[in-house]
């Protein structure tokens, strides 16, 4: 019996060990095997995530949304850290949007503001369905950094240089600022435009101002201050304009204190009035001009000098193979020849 005891011992004590062996070799494995540990949060950090979203509601559609890869919060959770960032304007109806991106950007929760200190892009009127927008009458992507956003207003402006790409043309300003709710996009010095025609033959028409109002949604753009326009042979300078556009291409400037000149190896056409209406034909060609109120026109050429002044001056150009050339004058009200 005694050794029948010790013999029940041995098995229990075997037993034991062997599952002790295979215990700590199991958790051996289990460690060796197991995914690494989050690194520590510094201290200035109270959350991460991947992947991070927020959005904006009003009357239950979306005004603002937000993407990023990479969200950090500092401890007091009122500033947030954003890489690889993506921000989308809602308009009014919620069909179309604008796309804002950029590598990185802060964003402040308690006050709805979003700042991105480098390069900006804003590519607007995206079909809500759609990844890129349709080719029409509409600017189409404005680069720039140092953007200020506001979720309230959903503005977005800067101070700082910024470049315009159109459907047939681009731009640049210094400052900027884009307002999604009425669709308008101001320039606020420095302003400079190439308009290309619907012929990529044709030579551009170059525009400058004081600064300068896009109004999308009425197809109308407002130089404001003072406006210059030059094209090839025509040249054209005044103080404030409203440009009409057609399918992306310049139909009318409206000009006030205006004077143009169109100088070729032949002739010199100068003219100018307190109103100037230039009206472009569909290939962006110089169709018309009317001077309204001080309306004058001097021709010269190698053998003649033409001097005329009235009150209203009608100026018809006929297009050419490169470009319009003067074919009519009719003057009336006190006109003088």
């Amino acid at each position: 019996m005694r050794r029948a005891g010790w013999l029940v011992l041995v098995v229990i004590a075997a037993i034991l060990g062997g599952v002790g062996y295979i215990y700590n070799a199991q958790k051996t494995a289990q460690a060796r095997n197991a995914p690494k540990p989050p690194a520590k949060l510094p201290d200035s950090v109270s959350a991460r995530a991947n992947d991070w979203t927020w959005e904006q509601t009003r009357d239950g559609r979306p005004i603002v949304r937000i993407w990023a890869k990479d969200m950090r919060t500092n401890a007091e959770a009122t500033k947030l850290e954003l890489d690889f960032v993506t921000l989308h304007l809602f308009h009014k109806d919620g069909k179309a949007y604008d796309r804002v991106t950029s590598a990185r950007a802060e964003f402040d929760h308690p006050n709805a503001r979003l700042f991105s200190d480098g390069d900006v892009e804003i590519t607007m009127g995206v079909p809500a369905d759609k990844e890129e927008p349709p080719p029409g009458n509409r600017l189409v992507v404005i680069k720039t950094s140092g953007v200020h956003f506001e979720s309230k207003t959903g503005k977005a402006f800067t101070d700082r240089a910024a470049s315009f790409e159109f459907d047939r043309g681009q731009g640049a300003s210094t400052g900027a600022q884009y307002d999604p709710e009425t669709r308008e996009l101001q320039m606020f010095k420095d302003v400079r435009l190439t308009w290309r025609g619907a012929d990529p033959k044709k030579k551009p028409m170059d525009v400058q101002a004081g600064s300068l109002v896009y109004k999308e949604s009425e197809s109308k753009v407002v130089l404001m201050e003072w406006s210059k326009f030059h094209r090839d042979t025509l040249s054209m300078e005044g103080g404030s304009s409203v440009i009409t556009l057609k399918e992306g291409q310049i139909e009318l400037v409206e000009a006030v204190n205006a004077k143009g000149v169109d100088k070729r190896p032949q002739r010199t056409v100068e003219y100018g009035a307190d109103q100037l209406n230039i009206s472009f034909d569909e290939g962006g060609q110089l169709k018309n001009v009317a001077g309204q109120g001080n309306a004058r026109l001097l021709s010269t050429s190698a053998t003649s000098k033409t001097n005329v002044t009235s009150g209203r001056l009608d100026l018809e150009f006929l297009a050419g193979k490169d470009d319009s050339e003067l074919r009519k004058a009719l003057a009336s009200t006190n006109a003088e020849l």
